[in-house]
């Protein structure tokens, strides 16, 4: 695939870190959190959740059966 997402979305290449020390922090503490969003996307990548039933949301089975209605408006 060429391009990828900065051909997609029209952008160029990144602004490179300055030299200083808190530059170098902002930059490996960013990698650091990017590296781990593509460890995930990866892991969900592989291992997909199951299809859901037709018609029936992931949730609706914990959730009450029966809702309160609204309160009666106070005279």
């Amino acid at each position: 695939m060429s391009g990828g997402l900065k051909q997609q979305w029209g952008v160029g290449e990144a602004a490179q870190a300055g030299s200083d020390a808190q530059s170098q922090e902002l930059k490996t503490a960013f990698e650091k959190a990017m590296n781990a969003m593509a460890e995930h996307l990866q892991y969900t990548a592989a291992n997909p959740a199951p299809p859901l039933e037709k018609g029936k949301a992931r949730w609706s089975s914990s959730a009450p059966s029966t809702f309160p209605g609204p309160r009666a408006a106070s005279p």
